[in-house]
């Protein structure tokens, strides 16, 4: 961005917990908004005319003619290390494949979670969190570099980062759900479970496992559902 170029207005696609603490951040900068959550056409785009395109939480892909038509950049941000962990689910397999955990914005592209890294930070995490720990972590850091993201935009600053090309990768929805269904129909998941309901007596640490230089005490909490026909797997939704 050679040119700086006063921001009017910002189009914003999705809307999850971090794009509304963005979006209450912009309104307070006094930036003109549109939010859409539905799928959005190049005409809409087009009258909308905004400087600016942020998706936060946008569940569909993003043509090229709307990615392309801002004059600043459409950009995403996402909950992993670019460019492993790109698409659906990104704390679910972080924890599981046992990745660095943190977040990227990235300019988009006609592939997922794939354009050039704009900014990235590393968020620790050890073997005591569970994913809705990791993933409360990371909101709270995404809105920290959004900050600083915004604030070089503003000032025409912003530049790309030239990354060292690392091992990519990517899951679907459909390969979390196939996960899950996969893993706890399976024996062997129920001796775990018993093992650990059985060894499970708070105030006593009877399971103690090393990690690296670290020693945790591992413990169980079982909640009993009702069935639903509606809900499959729980607020997914949130999880995503």
């Amino acid at each position: 961005m050679k040119e700086k170029k006063k921001i009017k207005k910002v189009l914003v696609l999705g809307l999850n917990n971090v794009g509304k603490k963005i979006v209450k951040i912009l309104r307070n900068d006094r930036i003109k908004l549109a939010v859409v959550n539905k799928k959005i056409s190049f005409k809409s785009v087009k009258k909308i005319n905004p400087d600016l395109i942020l998706s936060l939480g946008y569940r569909f892909i993003i043509p090229k003619d709307i990615f392309n038509f801002p004059a600043l950049g459409s950009f995403n941000i996402h909950k992993s290390l670019l460019p492993i962990n790109k698409g659906a689910n990104p704390v679910f397999w972080t924890i599981l494949k046992n990745t660095k955990a943190g977040i990227s914005i990235h300019k988009i592209t006609n592939k997922v979670d794939d354009g050039p890294i704009v900014m990235q930070k590393k968020v620790g995490y050890d073997l005591s969190y569970n994913a809705r720990m990791l993933y409360e972590k990371l909101e709270n850091e995404q809105v920290l570099l959004f900050l600083r993201f915004w604030k070089l935009v503003r000032k025409s600053k912003l530049k790309f980062k030239n990354f060292v090309k690392k091992k990519s990768s990517y899951y679907r929805k459909e390969d979390f759900l196939n996960i899950l269904k996969k893993e706890t129909n399976r024996q062997n998941m129920l001796r775990v479970i018993n093992f650990l309901r059985a060894s499970t007596f708070p105030p006593f640490e009877n399971i103690r496992f090393k990690f690296g230089k670290d020693i945790y005490n591992i413990e169980i909490n079982i909640k009993k559902i009702s069935k639903s026909n509606n809900i499959k797997y729980g607020l997914l939704k949130s999880y995503l």
